[in-house]
């Protein structure tokens, strides 16, 4: 199984070949979809994502996406965050 570390960085790099757009060298790095409705918060062990209110995100904001990003296929990923942000 992959690390937590190298499953972020691929999903980083898929989510930027999807348009989203990328904050990589902040505290707490997230990436923003190309509408801006939805952010996705990577943390040290576990994403959380936060929807756009009046255009806005905050972290404490964020709720946590329950998956398992070691053991998910990119397509598993993508449809955990439709699932949890719809």
């Amino acid at each position: 199984m992959k690390t937590y570390s190298i499953a972020k960085t691929e999903i980083q790099d898929h989510l930027e070949t999807l348009g989203w757009t990328l904050a990589r060298g902040l505290l707490t790095p997230h990436a923003t979809s190309p509408n801006g409705n939805v952010r996705l918060y990577f943390k040290p062990q576990g994403i959380h994502f936060s929807k756009s209110r009046m255009g806005s995100h905050k972290l404490g904001n964020a709720h946590s996406l329950f998956c398992d990003i070691r053991k998910m296929t990119m397509d598993e990923f993508m449809a955990c965050v439709d699932r949890f942000t719809a």
